[in-house]
């Protein structure tokens, strides 16, 4: 029962669908971000970002899977997370040339980049240690709203509150499934939340 809740978690907090919620979560954090944008726009925005950033990753890894290149999607060695790193990074950089050349609102399009520059780093580490994905897409999320409440004054305290329970979640979801170890879970969130934190204060 215990592993079926995990894989449950594991799978509604896949670090693929963290970008759609990081989106939803930015059309609705302010009112004034949230008015640039008609609600027909955010839907727009969305598609494309679930077709080129979960769609297009899931086909290429079920062409990696069928060319036994990969085990399963789990892709539970780090040799296998090589080539579906690189490819996303790939896709993600591509959603965010979209959105730039749309003359999105800049916040929306710095989380792209900082989306895609996040994904690299994971691929860099990936060469010579297994990290937790999930654990550095929910760090980045946290990273990126510490990062608005400090550039924008907003108060994102709650969103933060609530996305740090889903980290605590997600990391033991990982745990139990024997994904990671506690030294791959707690660095994973924290260099999300620290890459992002920082990239929103430089770029």
């Amino acid at each position: 029962m215990e592993n079926k809740i995990a894989k449950t978690i594991s799978y509604l907090f896949h670090p693929l669908l963290m970008l759609l919620y990081g989106l939803v979560i930015l059309f609705n954090i302010n009112a004034y971000i949230s008015l640039l944008l008609s609600f027909q726009g955010k839907i727009y925005i969305l598609a494309i970002a679930f077709i080129a950033g979960v769609i297009f990753p899931l086909s290429f890894m079920f062409f990696l899977l069928k060319s036994k290149v990969i085990k399963s999607f789990t892709l539970e060695s780090k040799e296998e997370r090589t080539i579906p790193y690189l490819m996303t990074g790939v896709f993600y950089y591509f959603i965010f040339y979209l959105f730039k050349e749309i003359n999105l609102p800049p916040l929306f399009y710095v989380f792209l980049l900082n989306s895609t520059l996040l994904v690299l780093a994971t691929l860099f580490i990936n060469f010579w240690w297994k990290i937790s994905a999930h654990m550095i897409a929910v760090g980045g999320i946290v990273g990126t709203l510490i990062a608005i409440a400090v550039k924008f004054n907003i108060n994102t305290i709650p969103l933060i509150a609530g996305l740090i329970l889903v980290s605590g979640f997600t990391g033991y979801s990982r745990l139990k499934l024997k994904a990671h170890n506690n030294a791959q879970i707690y660095s994973g969130f924290f260099l999300g939340l620290s890459c992002m934190l920082i990239l929103f204060i430089l770029i």
